[in-house]
């Protein structure tokens, strides 16, 4: 009697496993891919939870910008708050800290606290290498900061 039900529950597993490779042969590349796509943005969101962080990867309770972008940001250098991505200080110019662009437009210093800006964000990028940095010119030459808003995907 044990042997008929173990030998039916693995016919029964079986059968439901052949079922789920038929299902997965009806997706197309492009859907899988998507659903590739969609497992690893779900558990990146869960990863950013786990940290404290909403699912962009921002602490919309930080106080400084260097807390709200810490994700994007290990092991940097702060001053007073702001990031600092690149030592590009010299003796004629002084600028140590990055360029922001916020939806295109271009500012030498964040335009509003993390407590303000940072719900709003839904990308960042961080930009440190010359390659990245070249199109910015001297303006960029400590790095750049790039973020996406909530306000530019509505328009």
């Amino acid at each position: 009697m044990k042997k008929l039900l173990i030998v039916g529950l693995c016919m029964v597993g079986f059968v439901s496993n052949a079922q789920k490779q038929i299902e997965a042969k009806e997706l197309s590349r492009k859907e899988i891919r998507a659903l590739v796509k969609a497992e690893k943005r779900k558990k990146q969101i869960e990863e950013f939870a786990k940290q404290g962080l909403n699912e962009y990867g921002i602490d919309e309770n930080a106080q400084t910008w260097f807390l709200a972008l810490r994700y994007y940001i290990p092991g940097g250098k702060q001053d007073s708050g702001i990031p600092i991505l690149r030592s590009a200080a010299s003796f004629s110019t002084g600028k140590k800290f990055p360029l922001w662009v916020i939806d295109g437009t271009q500012f030498d210093f964040p335009p509003m606290s993390p407590m303000q800006l940072a719900p709003l964000i839904t990308e960042v990028r961080i930009l440190n290498s010359m390659s990245e940095i070249n199109k910015y010119g001297q303006l960029g030459r400590a790095g750049v900061i790039v973020l996406k808003t909530k306000l530019v995907d509505e328009q």
